[in-house]
């Protein structure tokens, strides 16, 4: 009996497949992890494909050839919302550029800012230090639109103090490879 791991199906609501769709998500597949939360696995190694029979679906696939880039035993509560979103320059009405930026809400305004993603990422680090490291995450109901049909990806963070039932070297490891993802998405992002 064939079983399907739900959160690695993405519905993009009434959207057809949309290759901008594709291209967006297909940025994170070297850059930052993907959490699934019903088989408490984190992937570091996947890639983004269309589903054929589906046209408003996309599928995450695991490398099934690198099982050392999953790691197991990551519970959901150690998985936590950032309030933080990636989102394409046009997304951010930044035209004409083909970058991507870092949208927060600002806690005096309450009104939404950006700042390219190699910044905002670098700015977001700092902020996290006292905690320990910023470790973005992304999950399955990350992916959002804007009204303009924008794919913008909402990021979750790892809070490795709040990791149970793996060993500290499986968190350090974890934790490395996050850090390395994220040092690529912000050379990606600075190129």
């Amino acid at each position: 009996m064939h079983t399907c791991n739900g959160d690695l199906v993405w519905n993009v609501g009434s959207r057809r497949y949309n290759e901008n769709i594709v291209r967006f998500l297909r940025r994170f597949e070297n850059t930052i992890c993907l959490f699934s939360g019903s088989v408490n696995q984190l992937y570091s190694n996947y890639e983004i494909h269309p589903v054929k029979s589906a046209p408003n679906r996309l599928v995450a696939l695991p490398n099934q050839y690198s099982y050392h880039d999953t790691f197991f035993n990551v519970r959901p509560d150690a998985v936590r919302p950032t309030g933080l979103f990636i989102v394409p320059d046009e997304a951010a009405n930044e035209e004409g550029t083909k970058g991507l930026r870092l949208v927060y809400r600002s806690k005096k305004t309450k009104k939404f800012k950006s700042l390219p993603l190699d910044k905002g990422m670098s700015q977001v680090k700092k902020l996290y230090e006292k905690e320990g490291n910023f470790l973005p995450v992304i999950v399955n109901r990350d992916l959002r639109f804007r009204k303009n049909n924008h794919p913008i990806m909402h990021l979750h963070r790892l809070d490795t103090n709040a990791l149970s039932g793996v060993s500290r070297f499986q968190a350090r490891d974890i934790e490395t490879t996050i850090e390395d993802k994220l040092d690529s998405l912000t050379r990606l992002a600075a190129n």
